[in-house]
Order: structure tokens, then sequence, then C-alpha cells
């Protein structure tokens, strides 16, 4: 336990991804040199316009703040004020050319980090967790669903799932794809299984981030599975939101965007418990990392339960790993939901993949 708190220590202090040993493979450090930037993908306007009609009366940049976790309180300030700045100015042009362009800056900050001036060490340090991550997804998943990685592949190499030019490597007929990928492909397949037994009315992400998991799950509940009246929701800061829903390209009417500041409360300066849309039939809640940073507040407004029955998928650290994090596991215990099924993360120490149902009374 000390040794693992110590090498958690140094990571954090130098900003180093995965294994210290994979510094070592030379095999790791082979993918290495073949990690490059991801040519440029032009989006499509027309569904960046109608991102941007679902959150431009939505966003409030003070309020948002008021919501942010302290861990990323600053880091959010400067990159939302510019988003707002940006759509209440209707610069389309330069919205367009920030997101084609997305991991050339420090926008997806809390996400990835894939910005020009990341030192070469840290750099190093991404690839070799790429080439360790790879590897062993692909081995999991080909033992549990050789199906599902296959067809899957269809969607991780297509250029839109990779768009923002970001660090790159090549896989499927030297098709280039972002290196991020492995740990959202890893739990979108646990995400699967689940899928196959219940047929949901709503799947909502909090928090995805750049979206890198969501179009995975679309593209599965979908096209693998035929559900073709879901709904999906997408809960996140707007600049986040944006990317979400420009990875999942679609031009269908069934994609929703709730900002945080949309659907908490507010008083005196001070983020209050709000909830998510009710809806009729059952509701699927998908988040990946960010559980632990959010407040009993922001946890509360987006757990209770508002459809007839609500699910939670999560992969996330248990808390105590962070004296900011909050306890989440204990508060979906408070809410009346109940572990059903939990394994251990076999690429990311202390993290866990958990499935809760309500406790029926």
């Amino acid at each position: 336990m000390i040794y693992k708190r110590l090498i958690r220590s140094i990571k954090l202090k130098l900003g180093l991804k995965g294994r210290i040993n994979d510094f070592f493979n030379p095999f790791a450090l082979k993918t290495c040199i073949k990690i490059t930037r991801k040519e440029k993908v032009y989006l499509d306007e027309k569904i960046l316009v109608s991102c941007l009609e679902l959150i431009k009366k939505k966003i409030n940049f003070k309020n948002s703040i008021l919501i942010a976790s302290e861990i990323w309180r600053e880091a959010l300030e400067k990159r939302l004020s510019k988003i707002e700045f940006l759509i209440s100015n209707k610069d389309l042009a330069e919205i367009k050319n920030i997101y084609e362009n997305l991991y050339l800056s420090d926008l997806m900050e809390g996400a990835v980090s894939h910005q020009n001036n990341l030192h070469l060490i840290k750099r190093i340090s991404q690839g070799t967790r790429f080439h360790f991550r790879k590897k062993l997804v692909e081995k999991i998943i080909k033992k549990n669903n050789r199906n599902y990685l296959k067809n899957i592949n269809n969607l991780i190499t297509s250029d839109i799932y990779n768009f923002g030019r970001p660090f790159a490597h090549p896989i499927i007929n030297n098709k280039k794809v972002n290196i991020e990928y492995p740990d959202e492909l890893y739990f979108s397949e646990f995400i699967f299984r689940f899928l196959k037994l219940c047929q949901y009315d709503e799947i909502t992400f909090i928090g995805d981030g750049s979206g890198l998991l969501a179009p995975l799950v679309v593209y599965s509940n979908k096209e693998l599975l035929g559900n073709i009246n879901c709904k999906y929701r997408i809960i996140d800061f707007a600049h986040f939101a944006i990317s979400t829903f420009l990875r999942i390209n679609s031009e269908e009417k069934n994609i929703y965007i709730n900002l945080p500041e949309e659907i908490h409360k507010f008083s005196n300066n001070k983020a209050l418990e709000g909830s998510i849309p009710k809806i009729k039939g059952k509701r699927l809640i998908i988040n990946q990392d960010s559980f632990p940073e959010m407040s009993n507040t922001s946890l509360k407004t987006y757990l209770k339960n508002q459809s007839e029955e609500t699910h939670i998928l999560s992969y996330n650290q248990r808390a105590g790993y962070n004296k900011k994090h909050s306890d989440h596991i204990e508060l979906i215990n408070q809410l009346n939901y109940k572990l059903i099924h939990e394994e251990n993360s076999q690429l990311r120490d202390d993290y866990y993949l958990s499935f809760y149902k309500p406790i029926k009374n």
C-alpha cells in the first residue's frame, strides 16, 4: 500500500500516465515513435449549429463556476468564459476552428491533455500507457465478446470519432486513432453487457469530457442492438458537451443537452440541489471518472430517480484517494440504490466498474 502511494505521488508530481515499468519496455517505446498528430477532420457545420442551438440560451458562466469541482474550478473558469463569449457573439467560424483543432489547445484540460506544450516525458508516458492498455483491452474483449470488438472498430477508426487533431496511433489499415480510446472501449464493453439485458428509454451521460465514451454506447445500443427509439442526454459543462455531441455526430432529434447550471438551483451565490428532467420509462445513468470529484449537492441533483426506474453504471475510484473527493458510493446508497455487480478494473489500480439498481420497497 505504501509503495503504491509513493508511485502514485511521483506520477502525480511529474504528470505521468500509465505504469512506470512501461518506460523500459522496448515495444511500448516503439509504439511511442509511431504516435503523431491526427490530420484535421472538418466538422459538419449543420451538426455544430444544431448543437449550439441546444445550449445557447442555457449557458451561464457565473453559475457554472459555482457548481464546478474545487479541483477543476480554476481551469474551467478560463475555458467556460471563452466558449460563452464565442457563443454569445455567434462566432461560428471560430468555434468550428477551435473544435477542429481541439487538442492543440488546453480546452479539454481535465478530460484529455494533448496540447502542444506537453513536455517530452509526459508524451512518452501517454504513449507507453496506450501500448499497455490497447493490448490488454483487446485481449479482455476478445475473451468476453469478440464480435463486439470487431463491430465497434468501425466507429473507433472513423474520422468523426477522432476529430480535434489528437495524438494518434495507426491501427486497422493504418487509420490513426486517438490514443485515449482504450479505457473508454473497456468500459463500453462492460456497459454493452447490461444493454443486452435491459432496453432503456433514455441513456444519460454525466461528465463525458471530450466525448470518447458516449459515441461507443450510442453506436452499440442503436447499431448492434437495434434500440432505435432510445433517447440520449448529455449533462456536462458547455465546452465538453459540444465535443461529446459532435463526436456522436447525429442529425436525429433524440439527443439532448443539459448544462449543470441549467439543472441546479441557486441562492446567494451558492449552488443548491436540483434535478434532471423527468422521463417516462427506464433511464440508465453513466459516469466515468468524475463522480468522486462532484459535490454531494451535484450528485443528488444528477442521481435522484426521475424516471420509472433508474440504473447507474459507474467507472470510478473509491472515496479516500483524494481529500477533496466526495464519497459518491455512500451517497448512492443513501439515494436507495443497491450494488448489483462490480468488477475491479484491469486497466487502472483502485478503479471499479459498478452497476446499481434501485431498492424496491
